[in-house]
């Protein structure tokens, strides 16, 4: 091969590094919930923007993972990081729930066209060079780096909000999106990936999902990640109503989110690690048990106190996407690669909305400790599943041909 196409495919992963730093680098983060509060929404309010954004991201996460197969994966990048900006510009001027309803449409449109697109772009450059072994080297990598920005810019947006007030953080916010947007227009696309346009659109989306269907290994992955990363998003995405209610004051939050989001991405290091040392079934069952546990133990105190565990139930559930993802990326060809990815983050979104309903009712009936319950519940119930079923459903260890 060309040495200039392998340098330049290497560099793909350099730049998506730094893509992945300005995407990331977003200040609205720290403050989006106490905003949302501010501006006269509920809780069930909040979770009805969620619902917003998982319906959309249903209807057009798979065909969005097959347009990137199809067409282009770099294009298809491009495309949400251009909706992504909106994201951040709308809320300045909401006042109400449709208004915000509008940004949370926006925001479901750079996350549907990135789902997939990225991992398999830069899955395939490492394949052209051979070096796909090193896939969940750079996930764990990605998402530290990822987690890096956006603390980062937590830190300062707690700042700011502190002493500018809550909109201030979104108006600075604006500027990062399009650097990230100017640096993926200077990636190259691998040969490897070819547009499927022969295949007919639709039946390349039903020849995936007989793809999935027909491997169960794969499937009961999938399941995985579905379950604990629906209960990691509540987790994330309320944690600031978790932090009022145990009279954090507002300039920590940027501090201890910024730490939560660190230890998350350390979770994505030591993945590549844990997974050349002892076996996925084992590390599989490892992180659930933990995730547990610190999820249950952060609502004994209901005081300071309960960062602690809660810290560490983020830092054992940051293991588990990069392993997840890895394994699907290993088992399925180019041709499918976005569009299974793509599958995944469906049942991922669609297990979300059941999810954030449940938990609103119990935040809005009782209290935001009772809603983080419902989660330690769930993950569970999961894994009593696990250990029964596990054994009769798959050797995760065995590859899928």
């Amino acid at each position: 091969m060309d040495s200039q196409v392998i340098k330049k495919l290497r560099a793909n992963l350099r730049k998506y590094y730094l893509f992945t730093f300005f995407s990331a680098f977003i200040f609205a983060y720290v403050v989006e919930r106490i905003f949302q509060q501010a501006r006269g929404l509920s809780v069930t309010q909040m979770v009805y923007l969620d619902i917003i954004f998982f319906v959309i991201v249903l209807v057009l996460e798979v065909p969005s993972g097959a347009l990137a197969d199809r067409w282009s994966r770099k294009n298809v990048l491009l495309l949400g990081a251009f909706f992504a900006f909106f994201e951040f510009l709308v809320p300045i001027f909401a006042y109400n729930f449709w208004v915000f309803a509008i940004a949370s449409i926006t925001a479901a449109l750079g996350v549907v066209l990135k789902s997939g697109t990225a991992n398999a772009l830069i899955y395939d450059s490492l394949k052209t060079i051979k070096e796909e072994n090193n896939f969940e080297r750079f996930l764990g990598r990605e998402k530290f780096i990822h987690y890096l920005g956006n603390s980062l810019a937590i830190v300062l947006g707690g700042a700011i909000a502190h002493y500018s007030g809550l909109v201030s953080v979104y108006w600075w916010s604006l500027f990062s999106i399009p650097v990230a947007f100017l640096i993926a227009a200077t990636m190259r696309e691998p040969k490897i990936h070819t547009t499927t346009e022969e295949v007919e659109y639709w039946q390349h989306i039903k020849d995936a999902g007989k793809f999935v269907f027909n491997h169960s290994s794969l499937r009961f992955i999938i399941l995985y990640g579905v379950i604990t990363g629906a209960v990691l998003m509540e987790l994330d995405e309320y944690s600031q109503l978790f932090f009022q209610a145990i009279s954090l004051p507002l300039l920590f939050f940027g501090v201890i989110t910024s730490i939560r989001l660190l230890l998350e991405g350390s979770g994505g290091f030591v993945a590549h690690r844990l997974k050349n040392k002892i076996k996925l079934n084992s590390a599989l069952i490892l992180i659930l048990l933990l995730a547990i546990i610190f999820v249950l133990l952060s609502l004994y105190t209901k005081s300071l106190l309960s960062l602690i565990p809660l810290l560490l139930a983020f830092f054992a559930l940051g293991i588990i996407s990069p392993l997840v993802l890895g394994y699907i990326h290993h088992h399925t060809d180019s041709k499918h690669r976005a569009t299974v990815e793509s599958f995944q983050s469906l049942f991922l979104n669609g297990f979300s909305i059941l999810v954030g309903l449940g938990f609103a009712f119990f935040s809005d009936h009782f209290s935001i400790f009772s809603g983080y319950g419902l989660l330690g519940v769930i993950l569970l119930v999961y894994f009593v599943y696990f250990v029964i079923r596990r054994p009769r459903i798959l050797d995760v260890e065995s590859k899928i041909s």
